[in-house]
């Protein structure tokens, strides 16, 4: 990855971001303050935001969205492109979040940053954190 990158990243990396930063590894950390831009998409909020309902996550999504932004991360909208960019994306879990995650990043061309099995082995432009 060279530092013009653009990156978007998943549900989990705004939560450790925010919270839990020993998590992220030095290189990690050294990826995001030298990529280009780093995205967050609403469909990370929306995700995380049905977890706070069914009581799984103890962030709400207030306190989410107001982190997000004091954190400087660039919103990608959702974009009629990403809806139609989803039958293409095949993941072995199909996970719907995750699913439109990567349509977002593929359509955009942007490289998605997280540590989810599942996505690091697809074919998909993806980086572990």
């Amino acid at each position: 990855m060279t530092s013009s990158s653009q990156l978007l990243i998943d549900s989990h990396i705004l939560i450790w971001l925010l919270y839990e930063p020993e998590k992220l590894s030095p290189q990690t950390q050294d990826i995001l303050r030298s990529a280009e831009a780093v995205y967050l998409s609403p469909v990370s909020l929306w995700e995380l935001a049905l977890k706070y309902r069914k009581n799984k996550l103890i962030y709400s999504p207030k306190e989410l969205a107001k982190g997000a932004r004091e954190l400087n991360l660039d919103r990608l909208p959702l974009k009629d492109e990403h809806l139609l960019t989803l039958p293409e994306i095949k993941l072995p879990h199909e996970d719907p979040f995750d699913t439109l995650l990567i349509a977002q990043s593929e359509t955009e061309g942007y490289v998605f940053l997280t540590a989810d099995k599942h996505l690091l082995q697809s074919k998909y432009n993806t980086l572990v954190c």
